[in-house]
């Protein structure tokens, strides 16, 4: 396909274009910078006129994002995120536990699109792709559209063609695309990725076989393969194989009449591996294995194919047993390193009120609350015990991830800009690193640290370069640690004067700025100079535009911007309180901050006057966080016990807030507003995702 790049700047005229950086039948994908803000996109050069059709995929965190779109002279233009990490072609005989992880995310993110009526028509290892951190992303949503022709008649997929292997049967017969033939490609997907000699894993196999079904109506829901994938990998793999995995997920919570609809049905089982009440077999049925997914098995039903005709093959003796008896309200039992955990649950469904973003483990040990009656550890069969580690416990339901560090309460939290990690003190005074979604086996520290220095911790930030941890103390110093040992790194920069209560870095300039009893002082050639001296400011509340040319402080004399290169202020925010932490838009051109006790407002940081309403999110404090997303054009606010999402422009919210148990101190949310670590009164730190 040959490009007119100047048709394409045309259309898109806030981006600038560089080479091609794949292709396909329906044409090819440019890399891309946004002007303004300098993030990195790809946009699709499509010649189908139902392009458009891409706009339809769903707002999820395992979904690659569409941002803009645009149509000229015949050409549809796509603009997506950027996905860094390849895709899944070429990945087979990967670790079981990472291939679970993947199918969990990419059930989760159709499970998203069926919901709102969305089909994608195209699942293979190439439309799976994975970003820096090895999350899985699901792309080109809306090529089941542009495969159904001019008419809506679907296309049938030539046998020969590398997709086919993919396409359910049902299509290659003529059917159009729809959420059946979406589980029946993404089984296929799976079954290629496991290794020819994986361990025996029945309850994933029998998964497998009941989406590779023949009819379309026998295939599970993609809402019923996340539930189940959950559980059967947890069964078969041992309670801790997220954290084996290494891959972040991000996946909901059913709830309600949905985990009715998505319990698990393994043969001869009730939910979640419990006996059934009557009848029924202990084992898997019999299965055949063939040479291919689509071969028939007994009784006309798909046979499993290689891996999976391995694990299925395993029966009745690798399935764990049902251990004890339960009262009638239903009690699940999950190892966890200060012994059992209990999660119970009175009826069916009862696992909530509302629908929570929440890691794999909080996905089973939410679902064990809706058990009828009977006890399961999840885990190995009975004569190997399940690992020490416990995914979730009841009070941390909807966590990504949960540290359990010194009773009491964790100080000056911080969030790395373009890693996955939390800095923090402790309720000792010790400063921990910890990576949430790191491998964590029992018996080994999740953080790194204790780190102390001389006298006492002020504010933590992470450097924007490098990502090392930048600390302040009584002693007047300032300190760089290495996130990954926790040993200091150079020698410590003196200056200061005393009770520093704030500070900021940036990458432009390698500037720092710290506000102690005395103002604003900031780094010029390797020693602290006053900047605003006198200037009051609150605890974190001093931020550097993304540019590094412009320093905003808070405080009593509320929230003003100073000239970084020259120190003089210039300008005021009109009607900005100093009472809580600042946030820069990714693209510096505005600035949110509190505009009263219980209030905060985006600010044109051009003129300092506020560009939306006053948004009430609570009391706030300097254990307050607010940030915004990568595309400025929404506000994440934690305040007390609420995380909220807000168009800062109208004041409207976006979704639900996330409501937190009781004893949230404090939080801190990371770059683009997508995660949120929030301390707790019991020394815990635990990790929220927000989309």
């Amino acid at each position: 396909m040959i490009v007119d790049r100047g048709l394409i700047a045309a259309a898109l005229p806030d981006y600038e274009f560089g080479e091609p950086i794949g292709s396909g039948p329906h044409g090819v994908v440019l890399a891309a910078r946004h002007r303004k803000s300098g993030v990195v996109c790809a946009v699709k050069v499509l010649t189908a006129p139902e392009s458009g059709a891409f706009l339809a995929a769903p707002d999820h965190p395992h979904v690659v994002r569409v941002v803009a779109s645009a149509a000229r002279d015949g050409l549809g233009l796509v603009v997506s995120e950027f996905v860094s990490g390849g895709s899944l072609t070429d990945r087979g005989n990967s670790a079981p536990e990472t291939v679970c992880a993947w199918g969990l995310a990419a059930a989760s993110a159709l499970e998203a699109a069926h919901r709102v009526g969305v089909v994608h028509g195209g699942i293979k290892p190439t439309n799976l792709l994975l970003d820096a951190e090895r999350a899985l992303k699901v792309g080109d949503f809306g090529f089941a559209v542009l495969d159904a022709g001019a008419h809506g008649s679907p296309v049938a997929p030539v046998a020969h063609e590398p997709t086919a292997r993919y396409v359910a049967p049902e299509r290659v017969l003529g059917a159009a695309p729809d959420a059946p033939g979406d589980i029946y490609s993404l089984a296929v997907v799976l079954h290629d990725l496991l290794p020819a000699d994986a361990q025996p894993m029945p309850h994933v196999a029998a998964l497998l076989l009941r989406m590779l079904d023949d009819d379309p109506l026998e295939r599970p829901s993609a809402g019923e393969c996340v539930a189940e994938l959950a559980a059967a990998a947890a069964r078969d793999l041992g309670p801790d194989w997220p954290w084996r995995s290494a891959v972040p997920l991000r996946v909901a919570a059913a709830t309600g009449a949905e985990a009715a609809r998505a319990q698990p049905r393994l043969p001869g089982f009730g939910w979640l591996g419990v006996p059934a009440r009557s009848g029924g077999s202990a084992a898997p049925p019999a299965v055949a294995t063939s040479a291919g997914p689509h071969a028939a098995g007994a009784a006309g039903k798909p046979a499993a194919a290689g891996a999976a005709g391995k694990l299925a093959a395993a029966g009745a003796a690798g399935l764990p047993a049902a251990a004890g008896a339960a009262g009638s309200g239903g009690v699940a039992v999950m190892a966890g390193p200060s012994g059992a955990v209990v999660v119970s649950g009175p009826a069916r469904g009862a696992v909530g009120a509302r629908r929570a973003w929440v890691a794999v483990a909080a996905v089973v040990a939410l679902g064990l609350g809706a058990v009828g009656t009977g006890v399961v550890v999840l885990g190995a069969p009975s004569q190997a015990p399940a690992p020490a580690v416990a995914l979730a416990m009841p009070e941390e339901a909807g966590a990504l991830a949960v540290h359990h560090g010194a009773p009491g309460t964790p100080t000056r939290l911080a969030y790395a800009p373009s890693t996955d990690r939390v800095a923090f003190v402790d309720a000792t005074g010790s400063l921990y690193v910890w990576t949430p979604n790191q491998v964590w086996a029992p018996g080994k520290a999740d953080a790194v640290g204790p780190i102390r220095a001389p006298g006492t911790f002020g504010d933590v930030r992470f450097d924007d370069t490098d990502g090392s941890v930048v600390t302040t103390g009584t002693d007047g110093t300032v300190r760089v640690w290495s996130a990954d040992t926790g040993k200091q790194v150079g020698a410590a920069l003196p200056g200061l004067g005393p009770n520093p209560t704030a500070l900021a870095e940036t990458g432009q300039g390698g500037y720092l700025a710290v506000a102690d009893a005395t103002g604003i002082r900031i780094s010029r050639n390797g020693t602290f100079v006053a900047m605003a001296p006198g200037v009051q400011v609150t605890a974190r509340g001093l931020a550097f535009s993304p540019d590094g040319k412009l320093l905003a402080s808070a405080g009593p004399g509320g929230v003003q911007l100073w000239d970084v290169e020259t120190g003089a202020l210039r300008t005021r925010l009109t009607g900005a309180t100093g009472n809580s932490p600042v946030a820069f838009s990714v693209d510096g051109t505005h600035l949110a901050a509190a505009s009263g006790k219980n209030t905060v407002r985006a600010w044109d940081v051009g003129t300092g006057h506020p560009v939306g309403p006053d948004l009430s999110v609570g009391i706030l404090s300097s254990n307050s966080a607010i940030a915004f997303n990568d595309r400025g054009d929404q506000l994440v606010t934690a305040v007390g016990t609420t995380i909220t999402r807000w168009e800062p422009t109208t004041g409207a919210t976006v979704g639900e807030p996330l409501i937190l148990g009781n004893g949230a101190t404090s939080a801190t949310l990371n770059s683009d507003a997508t995660r949120v670590a929030v301390a707790f009164d019991d020394g815990t730190i635990r990790v929220h995702a927000m989309f």
